[in-house]
């Protein structure tokens, strides 16, 4: 069974840096975008992710155990302006590359 929470609504548990969530997983992460066509561009074509599943509102790669989906920004839920991505040496060859 797996449960979304949203970053406001989480129950806060503190780690102490170097100690391991037991039993927690990434499953799921929605990006908010501002143009959904360039962002399937870039983390199809720039990062070279196999695209799941593609429409105007909702766009999911493959990433391995964890799903990247891609939704369009609004009022309530704006674009981010900018993310960190950090790939290993190892995603070059899920991807073909």
């Amino acid at each position: 069974m797996s449960s979304i929470l949203h970053p406001r609504k989480a129950r806060r548990k503190t780690v102490e840096r170097g100690q391991q969530m037991q039993g927690t997983r990434l499953r799921y992460v929605i990006k908010f975008v501002a143009d959904m066509d360039k962002a399937v561009k870039f983390y199809r074509d720039v990062l070279g992710l196999k695209v799941k599943f593609e429409s105007p509102n909702w766009s999911e790669f493959v990433t391995g155990e964890t799903t990247l989906a891609l939704h369009p920004a609004s009022d309530k839920n704006p674009a981010e302006e900018s993310s960190w991505v950090s790939l290993s040496p190892m995603s070059r060859l899920s991807t073909g590359r």
